[in-house]
């Protein structure tokens, strides 16, 4: 039985977040940033913005268009052709005292807990059409301070969170995506393909998904062994039909984590890995799926989840074939042992994404 969501008007936003060109504290504070989030290229598989270790300052990803694109006729229409230069990505920082770039061609961060980054830099390249944006790891201890080089060998990476024994990234090719461990300079350790879920509070165990199939495995860092798996096509009594494939990307607190898998959203036990509890949501209500997780400091789980703009309140534009340029994006509030669930009022965005943290320690 799907779960039922309370609307509550009077609820403010339970974690922090970037709507389109907006910073939205739980506070109910807001700060305009100097252009919108951008998931065009790492979207899905790494936080599009990510706060710093005191949670003041965010570095969000941001796009700018070289050439202007009509949506309703095709690239070749246009006269763009494989090769042409179309977009260039790059790294902001917020602070409460201003936004400024952090890198040009430059994609995914990752903020460690004594503020060094790490991301993936692009070599002043713009994005091309039809072509791989091909990245090098860098490394910095602060934001002002110049990146050291992690990959000579340039590749389709993705940082993703920096552990306690080195920088958690993904690398896209032509058969999927696989993860890596790198530990220090051109020290790229291969950890299969297969998607980050989370790692634990003390950064030396990962929990990932190995798609396609719907099994998560938790790998000790310091030795590089699987040490606890869990298919979850062998707890069938949790749902209904076939189990989805996992969403990325988890958390993990204390002894317990949370993932996804279509409607799904999986309290775990981690010590053994263990279903705990399943929250089952209406496919009609959130035909969009759930796109981020994460636990706030309470315990309780909070969900991003796009939907369609409902009737009632300002109208969304429209493009010329009658599409929505905008959702109204909900953030939910769930108690695993109750099975309760809150949600304020929508926010309508183009894109909306939590500001998070995935690094540990």
């Amino acid at each position: 039985m799907a779960v039922e969501v309370v609307e509550d008007a009077t609820a403010a936003t339970p974690v922090p977040l970037v709507a389109d060109g907006r910073l939205v504290r739980p506070s109910g504070a807001e700060a305009v940033l100097a252009t919108q989030i951008s998931g065009g290229i790492v979207g899905g598989v790494t936080p599009l913005a990510v706060s710093s270790p005191d949670g003041e300052s965010v570095i969000y990803n941001a796009w700018t268009d070289l050439v202007s694109i009509d949506p309703s006729l095709s690239l070749a229409e246009q006269g763009y052709e494989p090769g042409d230069a179309v977009g260039m990505p790059s790294l902001r920082l917020w602070t409460p005292g201003g936004d400024s770039v952090l890198a040009e061609a430059a994609t995914s961060v990752a903020w460690r807990g004594d503020g060094g980054l790490a991301w993936a830099d692009g070599d002043g390249e713009p994005f091309r059409l039809g072509e791989p944006y091909l990245r090098r790891i860098v490394v910095s201890a602060t934001p002002g301070t110049a990146p050291e080089v992690w990959t000579s060998q340039p590749d389709q990476y993705v940082v993703v969170a920096w552990s306690a024994v080195g920088v958690i990234a993904q690398r896209v090719g032509p058969l999927g995506v696989d993860l890596v461990l790198v530990t220090r300079p051109d020290e790229v350790v291969e950890l299969g393909p297969g998607g980050f879920q989370a790692l634990d509070p003390s950064g030396r165990f990962l929990l990932v998904d190995r798609f396609p199939r719907s099994v998560l495995e938790v790998i000790d860092l310091d030795s590089l062994q699987v040490v606890d798996s869990l298919d979850l096509e062998s707890q069938p009594h949790w749902f209904e039909g076939e189990v989805p494939g996992i969403s990325s990307i988890g958390d993990w607190g204390g002894d317990r984590a949370v993932v996804s898998a279509g409607r799904y959203v999986i309290e775990l036990g981690t010590d053994p890995l263990e279903v705990r509890q399943v929250l089952a949501f209406d496919s009609e209500d959130f035909p969009y799926g759930l796109t981020e997780r994460r636990f706030t400091n309470d315990g309780t789980v909070v969900l991003l989840a796009p939907t369609p703009h409902p009737g009632g309140l300002a109208s969304v534009p429209l493009d010329d074939e009658g599409n929505q340029l905008a959702l109204a994006y909900r953030t939910i509030s769930c108690d695993f042992e109750t099975k309760q669930c809150v949600s304020p009022s929508p926010v309508i965005a183009k894109i909306v994404s939590f500001i998070t943290n995935p690094s540990r320690p």
